[in-house]
C-alpha cells in the first residue's frame, strides 16, 4: 500500500505540497499553447464568443481500422477523437479527425470531421496551405443532430464484429457518480451520428469507502472541505476483450481511475489533494462486463418448391430463421425469363406461415409457359437481429403438358395422360389434369394442351416440384 507519512488532519490549503498555490500549479501546467512541433493536435481557445471554453486537444481516443488483422472492417485510416470544454463545467465536445496509416506520423496532413449547422451532412477536412485543419472540426453528433456534451476527457471507440463503432466513457469526468456510458454508430461511420447515451454500469466510490474495489473511507476531515471521491478515465481495453458470437456472450475489459477531488470546484478552493497522501486511490482499476450473445449469422434459404397441382399455383421458400416482420411483396419479384416478362404483383399474395419459416406466393391464375425466377431483395428481408438476406433468385418451370415435372413434354407424359384419360375425377396436374378443370377428370382439352406443347423443353434443370398436393394445408399468417 503505497501511503504518505501524512496524518488525516493534513490541511490542502497550506500544507505540502501545494501550500496554498495548488490552483495556479496545474493552471500553469494545463494552458499551454502547443504540444512541441506536432500541427494540427491542439487548439488554443481565442474565441471568446462561441460556446468554447478551452483548448481543443485530440488524442482522447484513437481508432485503428487501417488493415484487417486489426478491425473486424478495415478502411485503412486510423481515427484520432479528441475533446474541448463547453461554456459549462459539465460540458464537453467531442471531435475526430483521420489519418490514412501511412500519413498517421505527418499530423498536418489530419482531416477533420466538419458538419455545419444547416448543412444535412458533413464531410472530413484537409488542411489549406498554412492553415491547420483542426480548426475546422465541427462537434460529433447524436442521432438527433445534437452535440455530444457528456463526454469524458479520454475515451474508447471500438469496433464491433458488425463493423460498428461503440463509445465508452465517463458521463461528465469526474462528477458523473461513477457511470459508465455508451454510445453506437453504424459501421463504416466513426464520426457518427451517434445514438443516445446508454449507462451500462456504475463505480460505487462513496466516500464511506467501498472494500470491492479497495477504496478507503475519505478522513472525516478531508470530508469535512467537501472532499469526494471521482471516477475518470475509463477505456476498453480490447486486445484483452472478447467478441461476442452468436451462441457465447463476449467480455468486455475496462480499466478505470479513481482520485479525490474537491466537490464544489467553482469556490475556487482546491481541487486535488488526498490522493497524494493516500496513494493508493491513484492507481489503475479493471472490470469486465458481460456482452451478450450477438447474432451476426444472416438468414439463407433453405429450400423451394413449386406446387403446380391445383390452383392456386404457390410457390414456398424455406428460410432458416424467421423473417417474417420484414418480408413483404415489395420485398420480391417473380420474372419469367424465358419471355422477359415481369409477373405484376397484382397477380399473386404473399403469405408467411410463422411455425415453419415459410413463405408461399400464391398465385391467382394458371401461368403461362416459362423459365421463372424469384427474386429476394436481401436488403429489404432480415432476421429478428437485424441481418440481411443475401439477395437470392430461386427458379421454377411451369410447362403445360409436362406431367413427370422434368421441364420438357415428352412421350413419359403422354402415358401418364393415356393411363388416367376419361377416369376417377379428382386428378392433378402431375396426373394429366392440365387444363385445371373442376371435376379433375383427364379429358380431350388435357390431350390438346399437351399436344401444343409437345416436344417443348425450357432446358434448364427443374427446381423441386410437388408431385402430389395434400388438401390439408397449414395455416398461414397473411402480410
Amino acid at each position: 500500500v503505497l501511503t504518505a507519512p501524512v496524518d488525516d488532519t493534513f490541511n490542502t490549503n497550506s500544507d505540502w505540497p501545494y501550500s496554498g498555490n495548488e490552483n495556479t500549479t496545474w493552471s500553469n501546467s494545463d494552458n499551454r499553447t502547443g504540444i512541441g512541433s506536432a500541427r494540427n493536435v491542439f487548439l488554443t481557445d481565442t474565441n471568446t464568443t462561441d460556446a468554447y471554453n478551452g483548448p481543443r486537444a485530440m488524442g482522447a481516443a484513437i481508432l485503428d481500422t487501417s488493415s484487417v488483422d486489426r478491425a473486424f472492417q478495415a478502411d485503412g485510416n486510423l481515427y484520432v477523437y479528441g475533446t474541448q470544454l463547453g461554456a459549462g463545467l459539465f460540458q464537453k465536445y467531442a471531435f475526430v479527425a483521420r489519418s490514412s496509416a501511412g500519413n498517421f506520423s505527418d499530423t498536418a496532413r489530419w482531416q477533420y470531421w466538419s458538419q455545419l449547422p444547416g448543412e444535412p451532412s458533413g464531410s472530413w477536412r484537409g488542411n489549406s496551405g498554412a492553415t491547420d485543419a483542426i480548426g475546422f472540426g465541427t462537434p460529433m453528433r447524436d442521432v438527433s443532430g445534437n452535440p455530444l456534451t457528456d463526454i469524458a476527457s479520454e475515451f474508447s471507440v471500438v469496433q464491433v464484429p458488425d463493423g460498428g463503432l461503440v463509445m465508452l466513457y465517463n458521463k461528465f469526468d469526474f462528477f458523473g457518480g461513477g457511470q459508465l456510458a455508451v454510445r453506437y454508430a453504424p459501421a463504416g461511420n466513426p464520426q457518427g451520428p451517434w445514438s443516445a447515451a446508454t449507462t451500462v454500469y456504475t463505480i460505487a466510490a462513496p466516500n464511506s469507502g467501498n472494500p470491492a474495489i479497495g477504496l478507503r473511507a475519505m478522513p472525516a476531515a478531508w470530508a469535512s472541505e467537501n472532499w469526494i471521491y471521482g471516477t475518470y478515465g475509463a477505456k476498453v481495453i480490447p486486445q484483452l476483450s472478447q467478441a461476442p458470437t452468436a451462441t457465447t456472450p463476449g467480455k468486455l475489459l475496462i480499466s478505470y481511475h479513481l482520485l479525490a477531488l474537491d466537490g464544489s470546484p467553482g469556490s475556487g478552493t482546491q481541487f486535488f489533494g488526498p490522493e497524494f497522501t493516500y496513494g493508493d486511490i491513484y492507481r489503475p482499476r479493471f472490470l469486465e462486463l458481460t456482452i451478450a450473445a450477438v447474432d451476426t449469422t444472416p438468414p439463407v434459404i433453405l429450400k423451394s418448391t413449386f406446387d403446380r397441382e391445383l390452383l392456386p399455383l404457390r410457390f414456398e421458400v424455406a428460410f432458416s430463421e424467421p423473417v417474417g416482420a420484414s418480408l413483404t411483396k415489395s420485398d420480391l419479384s417473380v420474372t419469367n425469363t424465358t419471355t422477359a416478362q415481369t409477373v405484376s404483383p397484382t397477380e399473386y399474395s404473399v403469405a408467411y406461415d410463422t411455425a415453419t419459416d415459410k413463405a408461399t406466393i400464391l398465385f391467382s391464375a394458371a401461368l403461362p409457359n416459362g423459365y421463372y425466377q424469384v427474386r429476394f431483395n436481401g436488403e429489404a428481408v432480415f432476421d429478428a437481429a437485424g441481418n440481411a438476406l443475401p439477395e437470392a433468385d430461386r427458379p421454377f418451370t411451369n410447362l403445360a403438358g409436362d406431367a413427370d415435372g422434368d421441364g420438357s413434354v415428352s412421350f413419359s407424359d403422354l402415358v401418364i395422360l393415356a393411363q388416367l384419360y376419361g377416369n376417377t375425377p379428382g386428378r392433378t396436374f402431375s396426373e394429366g389434369n392440365f387444363d385445371y378443370s373442376t371435376d379433375g377428370v383427364v379429358g380431350f382439352d388435357d390431350l390438346i394442351l399437351l399436344a401444343q406443347n409437345y416436344g417443348t423443353s425450357l432446358s434448364v434443370a427443374p427446381p423441386t416440384v410437388i408431385r402430389k398436393r395434400e388438401r390439408d394445408r397449414s395455416p398461414l399468417l397473411r402480410l
